[in-house]
């Protein structure tokens, strides 16, 4: 079972949710779950990919369906 094919911040949301990351990963993603607006322009400025594919994974309608379709096309 590949992820290699997700981009950086779908790996990140993916390992978060199957509890596959690491404990700093592990960290961020709780910490990027309950920033408010201006937490997420201060994080963001860190580490891009993670915070865009955080919001994408609370608000955008099939975003997370769409990141297992993705996965499971490979496999």
């Amino acid at each position: 079972m590949s992820i290699l094919h997700l981009s950086k911040g779908e790996r990140f949301i993916y390992d978060w949710q199957f509890r596959r990351g690491g404990d700093f990963a592990t960290r961020l993603a709780g910490l990027l779950s309950v920033c408010d607006s201006e937490g997420f322009v201060n994080m963001a400025k860190a580490y891009p990919e993670e915070t865009e594919a955080m919001v994408n994974y609370q608000s955008t309608s099939g975003w997370w369906d769409g990141v297992l379709k993705k996965k499971a096309e490979v496999v």
